[in-house]
């Protein structure tokens, strides 16, 4: 017998003691692990979806780069503009 052993943990959020658990999360008392693994779930779903899907996901993220890339000029030719007229 492994007198060292902890017979329960506590719950980083609420402090409620609960028997050890191997899941993911296990440093979270069941009401607090419950939404962390009902959101790990979904997280995994979507990149599940997005690994089926990946040539529309490209074309989304190649246009919000170049939306992305757009205002960087325009933010740096102004502030360049700026210190052009003096206004800086």
């Amino acid at each position: 017998m492994n007198w060292f052993k902890p017979k329960h943990s506590v719950c980083e959020i609420c402090g409620a003691h609960y028997d050890p658990t191997n899941q993911i999360f296990g440093e979270y008392c069941y009401t607090h692990r419950q939404p962390k693994l009902d959101q790990y779930q979904r997280q995994q779903d979507v990149v599940a979806w997005a690994g089926r899907n990946w040539e529309r996901l490209e074309k989304q993220y190649l246009n919000e780069e170049q939306e992305r890339l757009e205002k960087m000029r325009a933010s740096r030719d102004h502030s360049a503009a700026a210190v052009i007229r003096g206004h800086y």
